[in-house]
């Protein structure tokens, strides 16, 4: 052993003294500095012609584990180190229909949740006419979770087919924040705001042909969650031909777009706009104030308006 010792004492000492000859040199902190950047360039040449479109099974088959379906035409890794989609569809329901559809979609996961020792993630897209973004974590059994929207207008999605009433666009900007224990997620906990500007309430056409386009100067929408549901604080929407209130919320589901409506509509319109309600006007008579009220039920991703 004290031989084995000597050795590795005598080789040390050789190796330190052959560093020391070597960084006397004058090229030797040029030479190491070519050899770091040539091993930097070889990682990033590696990274980026790495085949992204045979992670996209993956994700797809992740997302059908969830009740939804994904679909991307084309795939690349990104800086930071993520993967973005591109020509996204992503859908929901029974069926798995398309619900909307994404100029791009980025996933990434977050290295300082690592660091951390938890884990999550974001998911980033374009599309709709603006931009979107989500953020994941947890550590410790505890989930948070946030979203944000700049600038949607849902008038261009595909959920529309699903509400063949009419359709609502405009430009969205939203914001929620929600945690939960992890292995109590209907006892989920946090608050949503939302307000949409420059927008039109539109009416299908088939069943209410006289029915003309209202312009929606502003609306807002604040909500509290508690316990896992969902309950609206404050909900307005006024042009200048209507006015409509909501009350009520949600019973939110592990999926969102499965969350149960439970939602009292209250809506005042001008006469312009009562008279292209046409033989619809009978099926919600006017209260004493000269609204009326409807039901709003089913899913976000299959709502029901009675």
């Amino acid at each position: 052993m004290r031989r084995a010792g000597r050795a590795l004492g005598a080789a040390a000492a050789f190796l330190r003294a052959a560093w020391r000859a070597f960084m006397a040199k004058p090229w030797a902190a040029a030479a190491l500095g070519w050899l770091a950047l040539f091993i930097i360039a070889l990682a990033v040449s590696a990274y980026v012609r790495f085949p992204a479109q045979t992670l996209v099974p993956a994700i797809e088959r992740a997302a059908r584990e969830k009740g939804m379906s994904l679909k991307a035409k084309r795939a690349r890794l990104s800086f930071p180190p993520g993967l973005t989609m591109q020509d996204v569809t992503i859908g929901a329901g029974d069926e798995l229909a398309p619900f909307v559809s994404l100029e791009t979609l980025t996933l990434s996961p977050s290295t300082w949740a690592a660091l951390r020792g938890g884990e999550g993630g974001s998911a980033d897209a374009r599309g709709l006419g603006g931009r979107s973004g989500a953020r994941f974590a947890r550590k410790d059994g505890r989930v948070t979770f946030s979203l944000d929207i700049e600038g949607v207008d849902p008038g261009q999605a595909q959920w529309w087919s699903r509400f063949p009433w009419g359709k609502l666009s405009g430009a969205l900007w939203a914001e929620a924040a929600v945690e939960w224990e992890e292995e109590r997620p209907a006892q989920a906990s946090g608050k949503l705001q939302a307000r949409i500007t420059g927008g039109t309430l539109t009416l299908n056409k088939k069943i209410f042909p006289d029915f003309p386009p209202a312009a929606i100067e502003a609306g807002e929408l604040e909500a509290v969650i508690e316990n896992g549901a969902l309950t609206i604080t404050s909900g307005r929407f006024a042009g200048p031909d209507f006015t409509l209130t909501l009350e009520g919320g949600a019973t939110l589901a592990p999926s969102p777009l499965f969350s149960r409506l439970n939602i009292k509509v209250k809506l005042t319109l001008s006469p312009r706009l009562e008279n292209g309600l046409g033989v619809f006007a009978s099926a919600s008579p006017k209260d004493a104030a000269g609204a009326r009220h409807f039901a709003l039920s089913g899913t976000l991703a299959r709502p029901v308006l009675r």
